[in-house]
Formats: C-alpha cells, structure tokens, sequence
C-alpha cells in the first residue's frame, strides 16, 4: 500500500506535488517557489487532478473552489 506520492509537471504555473494517502494532506509547490498546503483533499480529487490534462484549470476547479478544503501557505513571499 502505497504511504504518498508525489509528481512534478511541465506546466506554467506548477512545479509539484505530493499527497499523504492517510492524513489526505496535498502539498503544491508553483513554479514562482511558493508551497502551500492543502488539507483534508479527498482521494477522487487527488486522482481526478492528477489524470487531467490542465492541471492548472484542474487545481482552480478541483480544490482550490473546494470548500471543504483548507489551504495554507507554508512558504512566505
């Protein structure tokens, strides 16, 4: 059973991420070196972000709009 996974992206905007399959935890590092965390990312969303073809569009439309996902920035400006 897999513990986490992480990915990187050829993408504008992302550079990685990495999920905790326990605590459904998702960390998302953006190419200007910003890292936030977002918390409590159901396994179908993970999923449905990571097998999209945008994965900017689907952060904005999966979690970033998902209320019941918390964000939090790890990292400061």
């Amino acid at each position: 059973m897999m513990i986490s996974q992480s990915n990187h992206y050829d993408s504008s905007t992302l550079k990685s991420s990495s999920y905790d399959y326990k605590t459904e935890d998702m960390f998302m590092t953006f190419n200007s070196g910003q890292t936030y965390l977002y918390k409590k990312v159901p396994l179908s969303v993970y999923e449905e972000f990571v097998n999209s073809e945008s994965h900017g569009r689907a952060l904005n439309t999966l979690i970033k709009n998902n209320k019941d996902i918390e964000c939090i920035k790890i990292t400061k400006e």
